[in-house]
């Protein structure tokens, strides 16, 4: 299974970045067998598009095969489109950084985040 964390730098033990669509980095970590088995820092492309940055890094987890994103904060337009392509939500609370979060996931101490239905929002 693949975990997405939104970083503000890429390393593992920065802060998870308050921002979802407009992370500097986006964290993806494989684990295999309760453990961490490759970890990612790939640069957000998407931070500084005019809208839709959220909408479009979904897509970009989706594409990578990611299961479970790790969250502050997520807008109602990502909300639906991580919905929409099957990926999961937990939220960050009061975890401070990505080896925290990891170390929390697999202990499944981690609160979903609930995600919303696509109603009343247009599609591109």
């Amino acid at each position: 299974m693949i975990i997405g964390i939104p970083a503000s730098e890429n390393n593992i033990t920065c802060e998870i970045d308050d921002r979802f669509g407009r992370c500097e980095y986006m964290t993806l970590i494989e684990i295999e067998c309760r453990a961490m088995k490759n970890i990612q820092f790939i640069e957000n492309t998407f931070k500084d598009e005019v809208s839709g940055a959220g909408q479009k890094l979904c897509k970009f987890l989706f594409d990578n095969k990611v299961n479970f994103v790790i969250v502050p904060e997520l807008g109602p337009k990502a909300k639906v489109a991580l919905k929409e392509v099957g990926i999961l939500a937990y939220k960050k609370d009061d975890i401070s950084s990505i080896e925290e979060a990891i170390e929390r996931f697999l202990k499944n101490s981690l609160e979903s985040y609930p995600l919303e239905e696509a109603g009343g929002l247009r599609r591109a």
